[in-house]
């Protein structure tokens, strides 16, 4: 299998449609997304690339935090999509609402995206 190289662009937009996956679930009360799938960092295309690319880079703090908030990002993304499938919707769009865990973890990590970026 070829290793997955991402752009800090591309990470961005991924994140990003993940966000309207939800948001699309919310609104139509369902999702055929796994939730192991989502809950796990290591198994969409940029938690495989920054996996691979753990090893050497994990002592820098900037690649540190982009890796643990991936990694929280997917926990609340579960989340979520758990309240939708528990037929918790109101919950889900709160949790996702402007000032929520969920909002703020996505704009922390879309920042350190870009951090990672220029350094």
């Amino acid at each position: 299998m070829e290793p997955v190289i991402f752009s800090i662009e591309e990470s961005i937009i991924a994140h990003s449609k993940c966000k309207v996956i939800l948001q699309n679930a919310i609104k139509s009360k369902t999702c055929n997304c796994e939730i192991t799938k989502m809950s796990s960092p290591h198994k969409c295309d940029l938690g495989i690339w920054l996996d691979t690319l753990k090893f050497n880079l994990i002592k820098y703090p900037v690649f540190k935090n982009v890796y643990d908030l991936h990694i929280r990002l997917h926990i609340e993304m579960a989340r979520v999509l758990k309240l939708i499938l528990d037929g918790k919707v109101d919950e889900a769009k709160e949790a996702m609402a402007s000032g929520s865990k969920f909002a703020s973890i996505s704009s922390e990590f879309t920042l350190a995206m870009m951090k990672l970026e220029m350094s």
